[in-house]
């Protein structure tokens, strides 16, 4: 049985091949593995797995809504935040955090925008509403990962909490619970994610070096990300 999965769609522009070679850590004490998979060509991980270990190191609440939470898998860049993925056959669930392009320049839906804007005002990311059609967001690597952590990765955790509420597959209403999650579990957290992770507002020197090594090569820069 194919396991079903919640896609978290943004209209982001990546061109990144996937690729199935696994590398994992194994952290079954605490319920769960964390999983680094090769971010694709073009393509960069923004978060480590100790990200993400410490990021659930500030989760108050994190035994309740991580239960049957198999693993968080670092996933090749995608037109995709992450998304969220069940299994019936086994009971669990699985969450993947998607690589990001290289350029950091991303563009997204005027709708997109202003549902996250406050997430966008809170972390000093740089954007251009000037287009009419698109949005173009400039990060930088510290506000990439704090977008990641604070935001999506709360709202994968979030469709996780409600499929474990349910154990009935989606709801209509599954978007906005999941939203709804990240939102209030975004304010209460910021604090502590600076005071663990630093201020992702303070000016980033981007360099043509990539946050962890990945060695495939950064592409030229564009003028404009259709």
């Amino acid at each position: 049985m194919q396991p079903q999965f919640n896609r978290r769609s943004t209209p982001k522009v990546r061109d990144g091949k996937v690729q199935r070679k696994n590398r994992h850590i194994s952290t079954t004490h605490q319920g769960h593995v964390i999983e680094r998979r090769p971010p694709g060509k073009g393509y960069t991980h923004v978060l480590s797995k100790k990200n993400v270990q410490d990021f659930i190191g500030l989760l108050p609440d994190w035994s309740a809504c991580s239960e049957r939470l198999e693993r968080i898998v670092l996933a090749p860049g995608d037109s995709l935040d992450g998304y969220h993925r069940f299994c019936r056959q086994e009971g669990t669930g699985s969450i993947a955090l998607c690589a990001w392009d290289r350029r950091f320049h991303i563009t997204v839906s005027p709708p997109y925008f202003l549902a996250h804007k406050r997430h966008f005002d809170a972390l000093g990311i740089a954007c251009d509403t000037r287009p009419l059609l698109h949005v173009l967001c400039k990060f930088t690597v510290p506000q990439a990962r704090a977008f990641m952590l604070l935001h999506v990765f709360l709202h994968e955790l979030g469709h996780h909490a409600d499929w474990l509420a349910r154990r009935s597959g989606y709801s209509r209403q599954a978007e906005e619970i999941a939203e709804s999650f990240a939102n209030r579990n975004f304010e209460v957290l910021l604090p502590a994610y600076i005071a663990r992770f630093g201020d992702p507002r303070k000016p980033d020197e981007m360099t043509d070096e990539t946050p962890y090594g990945d060695s495939t090569p950064r592409p030229a820069a564009k003028s404009e990300i259709a």
